[in-house]
């Protein structure tokens, strides 16, 4: 049983057509004179056009233009009339026809001669049909002009009014039989199955994949805009889950710390996060690039062929050379799943590095500072227990030695726990606002001592600023250690200048002296522990080499900076600026 449905689609197919045929078919009828006159009319023009030139050269060389004329229409329609501007008839090719009285007076003639060109459609009396006229004004060298008139029956029109009627019936009667032939088969190859595929497409939404098709009802279209729907609505779930796991994975990669390259089974790159392009200074996208286009150091290609030849992990270190001086760790592993391929972990493990090789320093200058002091003491002890005791004067000298050694451990050790207490979390615990003025203006005090004893001056300028976030035990030891160095490192009769401001939301301290500064290529490194750029005098005035070391964490645990500026031999500058709101 064929659905109605399908018969209302095939008469869906068939009418339309049919209608658009019958259409076509008048309008073509209806246009067909237009359409032949117009186009006889250009043809007429263009053949007007190309005589021009040969009557005006047969006119100019004399020659026998009555001859000429018969010869251009001979085995043709056509008619060639030339005239004088007053309508008399100078060449015919049609000559002694009777139309010849009528030429002088012919619209198109009197048109051409006022307006250059002239046409006309009007019945011959002689023959019973249409003729179609054109004429234009010829101008002859010499000044004179003549009037060149075309004329040709439009007899074919009759003619291809009935063949047209013809072509358009049998048109018709094709299309309606192609029209029925379409529906027929679209009704055994579309409209039957329609049910098949409704049901299917049903199960497929509920997840079923093993049915036969069945028969095609009723309102089948609906069913199956519905079922569709079922399934889009299902697929748009599945789309929508796989791009949200597809966002969440990107985003994981996008945040990781550590560069992740993904490789298809030939070694190129399929992916990277921006970690990775960052720690391989990468400008751009680095899909399909391979290991040596990434980077020139051969060990990512290596690790890389090694997975995907035997299958198994790899681990190497590269070093990055450059302005930053990277230490990467690579891990390379098989890609899971059926694809075949490899992901690289790389991993910055510079600042590890730079740890251990701190701590390694660390150690090895507190065991340099602590080594020269005991040594001291040890010395001094055995010289005493050797008999220098019985001698009150020498004893009395090297007891004074020994509580100048043992003094100098206790400053090393005191600066190294005020280090440490600075490092850690705790040393951010007890804050309140704090006046930094105020506060250098009692270091300064404390400082007046040895300044005197020095001959230098220690002055404090500027206005009172408050950090509202500070831990006072801090502040005073970076002021009092940046006080310290000003007077220890300066010149008798120099000056220590302590100036406070503020700078929009930051607070500035500078502390300037003009003692013997420091050179240029020493500037970088003297906030780093022990550090001294002159160690044997930096010895003698005591020193630990830790004091800017410790300026430099009690101004970062307050969220700020310090910057050093020196001449060698006129002085230093050193400038702390700490945000106030914090």
């Amino acid at each position: 049983m064929v659905p109605r449905v399908s018969v209302r689609l095939r008469s869906a197919l068939l009418l339309p057509a049919l209608a658009a045929l019958l259409v076509a078919a008048a309008l073509l009828l209806t246009l067909l004179p237009d359409l032949v006159r117009t186009a006889a009319a250009r043809q007429m023009d263009d053949t007007l056009t190309l005589l021009s030139s040969t009557i005006v050269e047969t006119v100019t060389e004399g020659g026998d233009l009555q001859s000429r004329v018969e010869s251009l229409t001979r085995n043709t329609n056509l008619r060639i009339s030339v005239l004088d501007p007053a309508g008399r008839t100078l060449a015919d090719s049609h000559q002694g026809s009777p139309a010849r009285t009528e030429e002088g007076n012919a619209p198109e003639v009197a048109q051409a001669v006022t307006q250059g060109r002239g046409s006309s459609i009007r019945d011959d009396r002689l023959h019973d049909q249409a003729v179609m006229y054109r004429a234009a004004v010829l101008a002859l060298p010499d000044g004179e002009r003549l009037v060149l008139r075309l004329a040709e029956p439009l007899d074919d029109l009759p003619v291809l009014r009935g063949h047209q009627v013809r072509a358009v019936t049998v048109a018709i009667a094709a299309a309606l039989l192609a029209a029925l032939t379409v529906s027929l088969w679209l009704d055994r190859r579309l409209f039957r199955p329609l049910s098949a595929l409704i049901g299917d497409a049903n199960r497929l939404a509920s997840g079923e994949f093993d049915h036969l098709p069945t028969e095609a009802r009723e309102e089948e279209i609906v069913s199956l805009s519905r079922a569709l729907r079922r399934l889009g609505e299902a697929v748009q779930g599945r789309i929508r889950a796989a791009r949200e796991e597809r966002n969440h994975f990107e985003s994981i990669l996008s945040s990781m710390s550590e560069g992740v390259l993904v490789t298809d089974d030939r070694g190129r790159a399929e992916l990277a996060n921006p970690a990775f392009a960052r720690l391989f200074d990468l400008p751009g996208r680095v899909a399909g690039l391979t290991p040596a286009e990434i980077t020139r150091q051969p060990r990512l290609g290596e690790i890389v062929e090694k997975v995907l030849r035997e299958g198994l992990p790899a681990h190497a270190e590269i070093e990055r050379f450059g302005p930053t001086g990277r230490t990467l760790l690579l891990t390379a592993t098989p890609l899971g799943g059926d694809r075949q391929g490899a992901v690289v972990v790389a991993e910055d493990i510079s600042p590890t590095l730079r740890l251990a090789e701190v701590r390694r320093d660390l150690v090895a200058n507190v065991s340099h500072e602590l080594k020269t002091p005991l040594a001291a003491i040890r010395g001094y002890a055995e010289t005493l227990q050797e008999g220098a005791l019985e001698d009150p004067r020498i004893a009395r000298s090297f007891l004074g030695r020994l509580l100048s050694q043992c003094h100098r451990l206790e400053l090393l050790l005191e600066d190294l726990l005020i280090l440490s207490r600075l490092e850690s979390p705790e040393a951010v615990a007890d804050r309140r606002a704090v006046d930094l003025r105020a506060l250098a203006t009692k270091m300064a005090e404390l400082a007046a001592a040895k300044a005197t004893e020095k001959g230098v001056s220690v002055e404090v300028v500027g206005e009172a600023v408050t950090v509202l976030s500070g831990e006072v035990g801090a502040l005073e030891r970076m002021i009092l250690n940046l006080l310290q160095n000003g007077v220890k490192y300066n010149r008798a009769g120099g000056q220590v200048r302590v100036a406070v401001r503020r700078q929009d939301d930051l607070a500035v301290l500078e502390v300037a002296d003009t003692g013997i500064g420091i050179p240029a290529a020493a500037l970088p490194r003297v906030f780093e522990r022990f550090y001294r750029v002159d160690r044997g005098r930096a010895r003698d005035e005591g020193g630990t080499g830790l004091g800017l070391a410790i300026v430099k964490h009690a101004a970062q645990i307050h969220g700020g900076w310090v910057e050093a500026e020196s001449e060698h031999g006129r002085g230093s500058t050193f400038r702390v600026t700490l945000p106030i709101g914090r």
